[in-house]
């Protein structure tokens, strides 16, 4: 139904002659996702390698389209957040988070709702015939594809509509140097462009690609109460919900979690092809990201427009390794 809604929503923007580009107003379509997943799993960016010339380039492309997409710039002065590897400034290799934003309204619209992915992989490495490239079309352009198809259609839809009075603002972040150690992630929470307080929910979407079986994983539902029937009610694709625990510290949603921020990660699951030279396009499967697209659109709106914000709820679990 919340699928039904929204491209009702667009349908209703077009009748009235609203100036948006017709592409904009679509709702998350297979070609749309293909779309990002060509440019950003593409061998000619080298597997995307942390604090590389191939990063930035994705990094730029990622901008690119928030502008393009009406999204305000939220990194200051532009939509490149740069921070230092070395922790220490002009010492070292720089990477960068790309942010964009979309204000909120009302009585609500001084908090947050971060919404991220990384943009980052593992590069290349010299081989028998020549390079081994990792293009990570899973790992992780896939959660980048799905962000940006995200703020492209809310984008339009929020800036389009008088629906939705009281509105957080949504902050879509593109998180560089995750597969160093969540190097981007952490470089925010430790010096965020908001006050950490006014961040009410975090949403990560890290390998959403590969939907096996229609099983979709859930991790991260005990750190608020309303995680739970919030992503039922969204569940309009019947997917079966896999809910664990066990990976709250193991990708950007981490630093939020230990900032006692509720946070959930979608992610379809791990394997063969994890962190192989064969993680390419031709294996993500489209449909499947559409139906997980369509339940964390729902989510996020929901979350977006709770009249109150969620509870942060500890959970005792077993530190996960960094991935």
């Amino acid at each position: 139904m919340k699928r039904l809604l929204f491209v009702a929503i667009a349908i209703a923007l077009a009748a009235c002659g609203d100036s948006q580009d017709p592409r904009v107003l679509e709702p998350l379509t297979a070609e749309g996702f293909l779309e990002h997943l060509e440019y950003l799993a593409d061998d000619s960016l080298y597997g995307r390698g942390s604090a590389t010339e191939y990063e930035l380039e994705a990094a730029r492309y990622v901008a690119d389209r928030f502008e393009e997409y009406g999204l305000e710039p939220g990194a200051g002065d532009g939509y490149l957040w740069t921070f230092w590897l070395s922790g220490v400034q002009f010492q070292g290799p720089v990477s960068r988070n790309v942010i964009g934003v979309i204000p909120g309204r009302g009585e609500l619209a001084s908090e947050w709702v971060v919404v991220g992915a990384h943009y980052d992989h593992i590069g290349y490495r010299s081989g028998g015939n020549g390079y081994e490239i990792f293009n990570g079309a899973d790992d992780n352009a896939s959660g980048t594809a799905m962000m940006l198809e995200l703020a492209r259609y809310l984008g339009a839809i929020y800036s389009g509509t008088g629906e939705d009075a009281n509105r957080r603002s949504i902050m879509f972040m593109a998180f560089g140097s995750e597969e160093i150690g969540l190097v981007g992630s952490n470089a925010f929470c430790a010096d965020p462009t908001v006050p950490m307080t006014d961040i009410a929910a975090m949403i990560n979407m890290d390998m959403v690609g590969r939907l096996s079986g229609n099983r979709l994983t859930l991790n991260g539902a005990f750190s608020a109460d309303e995680w739970t029937q919030i992503i039922i009610d969204n569940n309009d694709a019947g997917l079966e919900l896999a809910w664990v625990n066990d990976a709250l510290l193991a990708s950007d949603h981490r630093c939020f979690y230990t900032e006692q921020r509720p946070m959930m990660l979608f992610h379809t699951g791990l394997h063969e092809h994890w962190h192989d030279v064969d993680d390419d396009v031709e294996r993500i499967n489209l449909g499947g990201m559409v139906s997980v697209g369509d339940l964390v659109l729902g989510v996020l709106h929901d979350v977006a427009t709770a009249p109150e914000r969620m509870e942060f709820t500890p959970a005792v679990v077993a530190p996960a390794p960094l991935h």
